[in-house]
């Protein structure tokens, strides 16, 4: 009886220490899930905690600088430009460089038959030594004059002293001062003849100048300038409608209607009425600048001086703004230069930047600041205070690309050290902001 008790008390807990193995299981299964979730936890907090430990320890200093602010556009050359049409058929040869500056009145270049276009170039040569000749013998006359004044005194005061010596019978001191005199006059007899050696060549070369221009006699014409200015071979067409152009009421449409695509030196062969030579007896002339899409413009204020430079460098000048204007969703700026001309002779149309101004002070790269206003006039910057990071609101002075230059938005007392949300000189600030957050401790 008891056996079979025992047996049936058996066969009853069986069934109950199966349900106590499966909730150990399933206890055991959620612990181990719980451990793992709690260690992917730590791992994540310490590897963000090292992440943004690493942004915050990446700073730098709050220092003085400076940028340049600057615009890109195509330029477009207006000047007041005096047109010189060829006389006659043939070719021409000019007696001036692209850019120099010529007087009224004065021989700009000669078209000549081609049969006689050696003979030309032969006066043309001539011509050009007689040039050289006349300035060396008005520099030479600058310091021959000097020179021998200081040798008549020198031959006076030897003189004096020769007859001093002559009445006191010291011969040998006679003799000596004598053979000096003999040298300063035969020194002062070198310049004169000289001078004279050169009159005589010019003179030369003016005769055989003659007899050439007298065998070009008929078959050639001399062009004259009718105004002194800037003188230029490049004739594009435009020459009048620019020497006219209203700079007021002048647009980005009809500047870039225009062809000019081809701004190289016409061909030396001419026909007669042909547009040569061009021009310019202005002081001064306007460049009407098409700013670039997507440009910062309001760096341009009128009224203020500028400096242009073209992209390959060859053309450099100041000049002022003289307006700035939004004309059909498209930005004209037009300055107005007195320097520079010869540079831009050849040119109608170039491709300018405009810099602007040079401004210093707080200056910080672009990266660095965050959460700007639509027109970047003030943006915040992370500033590590004492052993934590705060975002300060400053104000954008001036920017390019790459860095700005930066301001309190509020004026205050450099010595208000009391100012928690101003900036200053030496301040720490945070080169990745993205990687930090405000209020964030910084581990020392």
């Amino acid at each position: 009886m008891d056996k079979r008790q025992t047996q049936i008390q058996k066969d009853d807990q069986q069934p109950q220490n199966s349900k106590i193995k499966k909730f150990r299981r399933a206890g055991n299964v959620f612990r181990m899930l719980l451990f793992f979730g709690i260690l992917i936890a730590l791992i994540s907090i310490t590897i963000a905690s090292k992440t943004s430990g690493n942004a915050a320890n990446n700073y730098s200093v709050l220092k003085s600088g400076a940028i340049d602010s600057s615009v890109k556009g195509t330029a477009y050359f207006i000047r007041k430009e005096v047109t010189i049409p060829a006389t006659m058929n043939g070719k021409l040869i000019k007696s001036y460089v692209e850019g120099e500056k010529v007087a009224s009145g004065s021989v700009i270049g000669y078209i000549v038959d081609e049969n006689q276009e050696s003979t030309i170039t032969e006066v043309k040569s001539i011509e050009s030594r007689i040039k050289s000749a006349q300035t060396q013998i008005n520099e030479s006359k600058a310091v021959s004059s000097d020179t021998t004044q200081k040798l008549d005194d020198q031959i006076r005061q030897k003189t004096s002293q020769l007859a001093l010596n002559s009445m006191d019978g010291k011969i040998p001191e006679y003799n000596s001062l004598k053979k000096d005199i003999d040298l300063l006059l035969k020194e002062k007899s070198q310049f004169v003849l000289g001078d004279t050696s050169t009159d005589s060549y010019i003179t030369g070369l003016q005769a055989e100048r003659l007899i050439l221009q007298n065998k070009l006699n008929g078959s050639t014409k001399n062009i004259l300038a009718s105004v002194g200015g800037v003188i230029s071979y490049h004739i594009d067409g435009f020459e009048d409608e620019f020497s006219n152009l209203d700079i007021a009421n002048i647009s980005p449409k009809y500047l870039e209607g225009l062809k000019l695509d081809n701004q190289d030196e016409p061909s030396n062969n001419v026909v007669t009425d042909q547009k040569v030579i061009k021009i310019m007896g202005e002081i001064y002339y306007y460049v009407a600048v098409v700013i670039d899409d997507n440009t910062d413009t309001s760096i341009l204020k009128e009224g203020s001086i500028v400096s242009m430079l073209s992209e390959d460098r060859t053309f450099q000048t100041q000049a002022n703004v003289v307006s700035v204007k939004n004309v059909d969703g498209k930005i004209l700026a037009v300055f107005k230069s007195t320097s520079a001309m010869a540079n831009t002779s050849p040119f109608r149309k170039l491709k300018i930047e405009v810099i602007c101004n040079n401004s210093s002070g707080i200056i910080v790269p672009i990266s660095c600041l965050f959460d700007p206003t639509d027109n970047w006039s003030v943006a915040n910057l992370a500033v590590i205070n004492a052993n934590y990071i705060q975002f300060k609101r400053v104000k954008i002075l001036t920017k390019n690309k790459e860095y700005a230059i930066i301001d309190n938005i509020e004026f205050f007392d450099m010595n208000d050290y009391n100012a928690e949300n101003l900036i200053r000189i030496n301040d720490l600030f945070i080169l990745e902001p993205s990687k930090v957050y405000e209020g964030q401790v910084i581990d020392n």
